[in-house]
């Protein structure tokens, strides 16, 4: 019986000190401890891991789930005068800034820049679409 006696004040003394622990760490915290990170300090290492998915970004790059909700994460920002998602996206007149004639992600393009020859070619027959999330031109 007293070998059970010793056990349980060890015991008891490991529990008081866990949450001797928490109270500090909730008080004298240079952050806020939220009320997630507070729920979830009973199921301490035990870690949640997201699916192994990836998600095709306009740009072409790939993105993982991140975070507590195992949300994908954000795409980068389409910044290429040249990036497309669709066939609308593309544009084909005079190139913002410069004037010159150009085929590009339409934010890149003056639409009512005069560019026949450049745009459909001389025959007529050229057309712009956006392939493998770049804009070019075809026939």
């Amino acid at each position: 019986m007293e070998k059970y006696k010793y056990i349980i004040i060890i015991f008891l003394v490991l529990i008081f000190a866990a949450i001797g622990w928490q109270v500090y760490r909730l008080v004298f915290s240079e952050r806020p401890v939220s009320i997630y990170e507070w729920r979830n300090w009973l199921n301490f290492g035990q870690h949640k891991a997201c699916t192994q998915e990836a998600k095709l970004c306009p740009d072409g790059s790939y993105v993982g789930r991140t975070g507590p909700n195992c949300e994908f994460a954000a795409c980068p920002a389409i910044n290429n005068e040249l990036s497309c998602v669709t066939d609308s996206d593309c544009s084909c007149g005079t190139k913002i800034g410069t004037g010159e004639c150009f085929a590009g992600n339409k934010d890149y393009v003056n639409k009512f820049g005069q560019c026949p020859d450049f745009c459909t070619g001389i025959d007529g027959k050229l057309t712009i679409k956006c392939s493998a999330n770049r804009c070019i031109q075809t026939r």
